[in-house]
């Protein structure tokens, strides 16, 4: 019976986190939607992409189109888009005021080289000035498998706690999301190894929508959809493992039993990367994550 009891608690936290996971949207989709999708409840937090070569007006158009919606919209920040701090400034005065929202995405961005001084999300969380615009939840990324840039030894955890102390230091509430995740193996490695260093960030597991893996890596490949584009460049290396049928369930089942089983675990929530897929995406989230077998079956009919 406690077998059975604890499968079960196991199963409810894995629904639950499916059913209040977040989900990426570009400009592009949203602004394309002339209504807001059936199955996306109200509520529901939704990330809205900058992609290099755009303007910041469009995310923000966006973003406004979201609030519509009835949903919670988080603008896409990248630090390498930056022309100065005064473009920042207004950026987060915008974000604060216009949406009247208080919570952003920080990533790197994918430009070779930045547009003004900030090279990096810890650069532009030095300056304090989204801090002095209001802004107080930001979600930063995280790399269960290695970060494309960060390459020396302990430079990414070390590049963590030095955000996580600037959240403490100015009252933020800053939260991890990782990149895409295909394996729990590793997923579950870094999270204890973030505890082991005295890290205390909420993670938020990056999943791909129910998406083919070639379609995963085509659409990344030609949007760079926030931390994706990275992380897929990075990972040409390991495609040999995604020629297998990968599914969320089995990335999200071993979070599910670690945050049901382990007290001080980081693991909060989901994130899906649509991937181009967002009807689909919305229709598995909103049924709760279909079993393994049907998950695999709508792949071959993608």
């Amino acid at each position: 019976m406690p077998d059975v009891q604890a499968r079960a608690a196991v199963s409810r936290t894995a629904r639950r986190l499916v059913h209040e996971s977040t989900l990426e949207m570009t400009p592009a989709y949203v602004s394309a939607a002339r209504q807001r999708p059936d199955a996306l409840p109200q509520g529901t937090t939704i990330f809205i992409t900058w992609l290099t070569g755009f303007a910041f007006g469009q995310t923000l158009t966006a973003c406004r189109k979201v609030r519509e919606w009835g949903c919670q919209p988080v603008p896409h920040l990248p630090a390498r888009a930056m022309a100065d701090l005064p473009m920042l400034r207004m950026i987060g005065q915008a974000v604060t005021q216009e949406l009247h929202t208080d919570t952003v995405l920080l990533i790197a961005g994918d430009k070779a080289k930045p547009a003004g001084c900030l090279a990096d999300t810890l650069a532009l969380l030095q300056t304090g000035t989204l801090q002095e615009s209001g802004i107080r939840n930001i979600y930063v990324a995280g790399h269960p498998e290695g970060s494309p840039v960060m390459q020396q030894p302990g430079q990414a955890l070390s590049v963590l706690r030095q955000k996580q102390e600037i959240g403490q230091r100015d009252g933020l509430d800053i939260r991890i999301v990782s990149q895409l995740c295909l394996d729990p193996a590793p997923l579950l490695q870094w999270e204890r190894h973030l505890r082991a260093n005295g890290i205390t960030l909420p993670v938020h597991v990056g999943l791909p929508g129910p998406v083919p893996p070639r379609m995963m890596m085509r659409y990344g490949m030609r949007c760079g959809v926030g931390p994706v584009l990275p992380f897929l460049k990075a990972q040409r290396a390991l495609m040999h493992r995604w020629s297998c049928t990968s599914t969320p369930e089995q990335v999200i089942r071993p979070v599910a039993q670690v945050m049901t089983t382990t007290p001080g675990t980081l693991f909060r929530g989901l994130h899906f990367f649509p991937c181009g897929a967002v009807a689909r995406t919305l229709g598995w989230r909103e049924a709760g994550g279909m079993p393994r077998q049907a998950y695999a079956k709508g792949l071959m009919n993608a």
